[in-house]
């Protein structure tokens, strides 16, 4: 009973204190009861907000997956202003980026305008990132890491330093931040000078001119060497076997045509080193990224430059340096053009017929000659017409987009001189295996034109000519009467000398006459007999003809065919006085108007300048492309440019000359 009283009193107690708080706080509760409801509203509106933003966030995300789903960076972009400052907008951005950086990678070797948007794109969608780079430290580094590389690749030296730069100072202690930071030193130090536009241009021309200075001064005596070895070795044969068609064959076919393979080797050998050299130590790419400027103009890219830089010495090696050029349109646009460089051999034609007709005029105080100028714009003219050739094809048979340069700059490192001498013995003997033998039986064809039919009527009609004269020789050298000594005997003897002089002086003219004749009935001769209509527009006989025809396994034998055709015998070069002033007499048959003048001199060297008159590029072209199709095309398009060039060249020369 006391337990129960004693609940009822605290019951009480507690009611009565209630009671006074109510009566307390009674003015006050319209006040309190508003503030629930606020609190209450309020509560509502925060768990209200919570789930719209928890919607929002879920549909950020669903559509980024969608997006994802799709594949496409325009969407993800979509997505990313849709839902911006939200993590769904980040990671949309960044995958945006990886699409766009990815597919200007795949798009380097197709297009390059379209190649370089899709890096300018990815660079803003990075950029964007970049703002949050302390939430994705990483994403945004291999980002900036892949772009990095992908303009090295595209030899956009500037921004990859840039890149690389960024890379190194975020993350100085990661493996990446080391490679960026490797990377950016390379190309701060010596490629910030190797790949400036006029540093590095200076640069390269400087090292150009070394290299194809030793080409010329290096292969020279090789050269030489080789030719007289042949030569000797062709005289020690023709003594040693009895004149006739077998010795023919052997000292002027085989020998000859061996001698005209060997004498390419030293240019090969040598320009290969230097190539092989520059390439081992990785200045190859710098230069070749200076040139892509250039040569993107007319559909090429700077890999194209090296080897149609080495077809001004010899188009052989500068078709085999073409081997570095991985896009085929680029390698075969740049393979057919080569031939149009003006190589050493186009040199003696020029030297022979510039010194024999052009006047030595001189201007500037002598400074410039207008010999010079003519030498000059016979390379120009070369020069221009593989522009021209190029731009056409680039746009018809080898149609497609600009090649893009992509080539990443290797670090710079010593030469392998194991690497450097295989590569140069293998293409030395590659030159010989494949295109040599070809060579060689261009050769033989030749000399059976030019030696069948070989009708012994065609030796005696000239021989019966001169022989009154020969008898003369006849008589006994006892016959002439000595002096009274004691001077006696050393008169006699010089009487004798001089008349064993003169029967070979007459000798020697007769040989020159019969080779002279047999040329002009053998089947070379009738061959450019057949074309004299064809080429009379261009101011040629059928000597001159003639001598184009012999001249196609190699131009140089145009000297010596003219020779011969004008009865002075093969051994005369482009400096043979006699040779020259034989041409600027020489008259047509049953006539006195002169066969060769300004005109004509100039429309045979803009022929020579732009004809594929080389059995030994063409050889070296099948070999390359293994295929006869580019040869054959080759040999057709320029003989035609050729042949429209000398008869512009000549037609127009004659009415400037009235």
């Amino acid at each position: 009973m006391k337990t129960q009283r004693r609940h009822e009193l605290q019951t009480n107690k507690l009611a009565d204190q209630i009671g006074v708080y109510l009566q307390m706080v009674r003015p006050y509760q319209k006040l309190i009861l508003y503030g629930v409801v606020t609190v209450a509203v309020l509560g509502a509106a925060v768990l209200f907000i919570s789930s719209q933003q928890q919607a929002r966030a879920g549909a950020s995300w669903e559509d980024y997956f969608n997006a994802m789903v799709e594949q496409r960076p325009e969407a993800l972009d979509e997505v990313a202003q849709l839902h911006s400052g939200s993590p769904a907008a980040l990671w949309a951005r960044q995958a945006a980026g990886d699409m766009k950086l990815m597919t200007g990678a795949s798009l380097l070797y197709q297009d390059r305008k379209e190649a370089l948007k899709n890096l300018r794109d990815a660079e803003k969608n990075f950029s964007a990132v970049e703002q949050n780079a302390a939430v994705y430290p990483m994403l945004l580094q291999r980002a900036r890491y892949g772009l990095a590389q992908t303009y090295e690749s595209l030899c956009e030296v500037e921004k990859a330093r840039d890149y690389f730069k960024k890379v190194a100072s975020a993350e100085p202690n990661s493996a990446l931040g080391k490679l960026a930071q490797r990377r950016h030193d390379q190309m701060v130090g010596r490629d910030a000078v190797l790949t400036h536009k006029i540093g590095g241009s200076l640069i390269f021309a400087l090292l150009m001119a070394v290299v194809f200075q030793a080409i010329f001064i290096g292969a020279a005596p090789l050269m030489d060497g080789l030719d007289r070895t042949i030569g000797a070795l062709g005289e020690l044969v023709a003594e040693a076997m009895p004149a006739g068609m077998l010795q023919s064959l052997v000292v002027d076919g085989v020998i000859a045509g061996v001698g005209g393979v060997l004498v390419f080797l030293p240019q090969i050998l040598i320009l290969f080193a230097f190539v092989s050299l520059l390439e081992e130590c990785g200045y190859m790419a710098r230069a070749a990224y200076l040139m892509d400027r250039v040569m993107v103009r007319i559909g090429l890219s700077g890999k194209s430059f090296i080897p149609l830089l080495s077809s001004f010495a010899c188009a052989v090696p500068g078709i085999m340096a073409t081997r570095a050029i991985e896009d085929r349109r680029d390698r075969l646009v740049t393979i057919l053009i080569a031939p149009l460089m003006t190589c050493s051999a186009r040199l003696q034609v020029y030297s022979l017929l510039i010194a024999a007709f052009i006047p030595d005029y001189r201007y500037a105080g002598g400074w410039v000659r207008l010999q010079g100028l003519t030498l000059f714009a016979l390379y120009l003219a070369g020069i221009v017409a593989a522009v021209v050739v190029a731009w056409v094809l680039r746009r018809t048979l080898l149609r497609g987009q600009t090649p893009s340069f992509v080539m990443e700059l290797p670090g710079y490192q010593l030469p392998s001189w194991r690497n450097v001498v295989s590569r140069v013995g293998g293409a030395g003997w590659s030159f010989l295996r494949q295109a040599g033998t070809l060579i060689i039986a261009v050769a033989i064809i030749v000399w059976a034109a030019a030696y069948f039919p070989r009708n012994p009527q065609v030796e005696q009609d000239v021989r019966n000519r001169y022989a009154a004269e020969l008898r003369q020789f006849d008589a006994p050298l006892a016959a002439i009467a000595p002096a009274e000594p004691p001077m006696g005997d050393a008169v006699a003897g010089q009487d004798a000398e001089s008349a064993q002089r003169d029967r070979a002086a007459l000798e020697q003219q007769v040989a020159n006459e019969v080779a002279a004749a047999y040329i002009e009935h053998s089947y070379l001769g009738r061959a450019g007999k057949l074309i004299e209509p064809l080429v009379r527009p261009l101011g040629w006989d059928w000597r001159i003809g003639c001598a184009v025809i012999a001249s196609f396994p190699a131009r140089e034998v145009v000297i010596g065919t003219l020779g011969v055709i004008y009865q002075l015998g093969s051994d005369h070069d482009a400096a043979s006085a006699s040779l020259r002033q034989t041409l600027r007499t020489a008259t047509w048959p049953d006539s006195s108007r002169r066969v060769f003048n300004v005109p004509v001199a100039l429309s045979i060297m803009v022929f020579f300048a732009l004809c594929a008159q080389c059995a030994a590029t063409l050889a070296v072209m099948r070999r390359e492309t293994n295929s006869w199709r580019w040869p054959a095309f080759t040999f057709v398009y320029m003989t035609g440019l050729a042949y429209v060039g000398a008869l512009l060249t000549y037609q127009v020369g004659m009415w400037f000359a009235g």
